[in-house]
Parts: structure tokens; sequence; C-alpha cells
């Protein structure tokens, strides 16, 4: 069964960058960001429909769309 896509949303503050908000605590290892529920990612690529690249307080990772 095929994942939905993540919930993207603008930030006002953040013009032309686009967020997605962490439903899930997420612990990521080597190049995967780090999150906690309720942090907003912005998602800067997608590697697959189920990995993104995201950026959150500076750090820059994969994260898994299945957690926002």
């Amino acid at each position: 069964k095929a994942l939905p896509p993540p919930r993207i949303f603008k930030a006002p503050s953040q013009r032309g960058n686009k967020y997605t908000r962490a439903l899930y605590d997420f612990s990521g290892v080597a190049d995967e960001l780090l999150f906690r529920r309720g942090d907003e990612i912005a998602a800067i690529s997608k590697v697959t429909d189920e990995w993104w690249v995201g950026e959150l307080a500076g750090r820059r990772g994969l994260f898994p769309t299945s957690y926002v």
C-alpha cells in the first residue's frame, strides 16, 4: 500500500520555502534528520515516495514521509 504524500504547508515568515510538521519523534542516524513531534521541517527535495531531504535548525538530512 502506498503512503500518502506528506502534508506540506507554507510558513508565513519563510516565503518560498515549503514546510511540513512532524507527527511523531524521529531519531535519525547518520545522514537522517532528528526531530520531535510538532517540529516544522523545511522540505528541500523528494528522494523517494518514502524519504525526503529536509532542514531543521540548521541541520539537513533525510526524513521519512510517514512521520510528517
